[in-house]
C-alpha cells in the first residue's frame, strides 16, 4: 500500500498550569482538505454495482440504526472498524443515595477505531514543514 505524507507545523504551547515557564513545541497538522459526502459517495461506488444514491440511503439507514441502539445505552461494535459508544460526565456526590440521573451534566457520543482501521496508521508519514504550505523542508 502507498505511504501517505501528512505535513505538520512545530508551534510553541504555553503550560496552563504554568504561564511564566517556556513554552514547548508541538506537532500541529496542516493541510487537512474535509472530504464531504458526495465526494466520499462518489470514491466509494466508483467501479461498484451501487450508485452514490444508494449508497447515501445505507449509510442514512446505518446512521439511525446507530442511534437507535445507542440511545437503549448499547454498544455498536462495527468488526475493525471500531465502536460507538456512549459516555457521561456528571457532578459527584458525596454518598450514593444522594446521587440522581440530575447529577449527569454531559452526554457524548464516542468512536473508538478498530484494529483495521487503526492499521492504515502503518501507511503514514508526518512531514515537518517550514512554512505551513505542506512543502516539506529540506
Amino acid at each position: 500500500m502507498k505511504v501517505s505524507k501528512i505535513p505538520y507545523v512545530v508551534v510553541p504551547k504555553k503550560n496552563p498550569q504554568n504561564l511564566s515557564a517556556q513554552p514547548k513545541f508541538y506537532a500541529k497538522l496542516i493541510g487537512r482538505y474535509k472530504i464531504g459526502m458526495k465526494e466520499l459517495l462518489n470514491d466509494m461506488t466508483m467501479g461498484s454495482a451501487i450508485n452514490p444514491i444508494e449508497a447515501k440511503a445505507v449509510i442514512e439507514r446505518f446512521l439511525i440504526e446507530v442511534g437507535i441502539h445507542l440511545q437503549y445505552g448499547r454498544k455498536v461494535d462495527l468488526d475493525g472498524l471500531g465502536s460507538f459508544y456512549i459516555t457521561v460526565s456528571s457532578d459527584g456526590t458525596e454518598v450514593p443515595e444522594d446521587f440522581t440521573a440530575g447529577n449527569i451534566r454531559k452526554k457524548s457520543i464516542r468512536f473508538n477505531a478498530g484494529v483495521a482501521l487503526k492499521a492504515m496508521l502503518d501507511n503514514v508519514q508526518f512531514v515537518k514543514t517550514d512554512n505551513g504550505t505542506g512543502t516539506a523542508e529540506s
